[in-house]
């Protein structure tokens, strides 16, 4: 069967950072960094490649993976939805389950938050 909805796909850039456990930010997950990204991946060769180092040595990584996107602060409409693909994709880089909970359960309670329900709560 063939789904209906296509899963947002952040940046190169941003997976790396998210498989290493380097601090990325929330913008990239969400529709507007993803679309970005999409966009901007058209732009550069696929089979461009840069140097890099890694544990000492020299090596070889795609250009796309070296890009960094603009970033803008976010809506809560995007925190919603960033945080999802987020949460997907630590499970797809093979975050340990608790991690990945932990972040579910912060989330979870920051919108269930009283104040969320405040005037101009969130």
């Amino acid at each position: 069967m063939v789904g209906d909805f296509v899963t947002p796909r952040p940046s190169q850039f941003t997976v790396g950072k998210l498989k290493s456990f380097s601090f990325t930010k929330l913008w990239y997950f969400t529709k507007e960094g993803c679309t970005e990204a999409q966009e901007s991946s058209r732009t550069l060769p696929e089979d461009a490649y840069g140097i890099t180092w890694i544990n000492d040595l020299v090596a070889l990584k795609p250009v796309a993976a070296f890009k960094a996107l603009r970033n803008t602060n976010l809506s809560w409409r995007q925190m919603n939805i960033g945080k999802n693909t987020m949460l997907l994709y630590m499970e797809l880089c093979n975050w340990p389950p608790k991690h990945i909970e932990s972040f579910a359960r912060f989330y979870f309670h920051l919108e269930l938050d009283p104040m969320c329900s405040c005037p101009n709560g969130e």
